[in-house]
């Protein structure tokens, strides 16, 4: 499942909050029919950023607790597009290269 967290607490976040970026993400993560979870920083998630070394410096991070390597912060320059085709399973990814690769060669 894609985690996605935010907080208010860092002097670089949003006046209008952390929330509101981190709704639009988990909105165009559901639109391609990937489970999300938004919940805001604690202290317990902490720990999980420490394990993960995740810098718990950002307003918005996204991760994915199958994957223990993949995340993402605020401060990429990356589409949502590219983001969510980052958390995508490698097979998946495989299988779509496969297809755009045969159109591609079929004339």
């Amino acid at each position: 499942m894609i985690n996605i967290i935010y907080n208010n607490n860092v002097e670089h976040a949003p006046k209008t909050g952390a929330l509101r970026p981190a709704k639009r993400w988990a909105a165009k993560f559901k639109d391609k029919g990937i489970e999300t979870i938004v919940r805001p920083f604690s202290l317990v998630l902490n720990a999980e950023f420490l394990k993960r070394g995740i810098d718990f410096d950002h307003y918005l991070v996204v991760y994915d607790d199958q994957q223990p390597n993949k995340y993402l912060t605020e401060d990429l320059d990356m589409s949502l597009e590219d983001i969510i085709g980052y958390f995508r399973p490698r097979k998946e990814r495989s299988i779509e290269m496969k297809i755009l690769l045969e159109r591609l060669y079929a004339g």
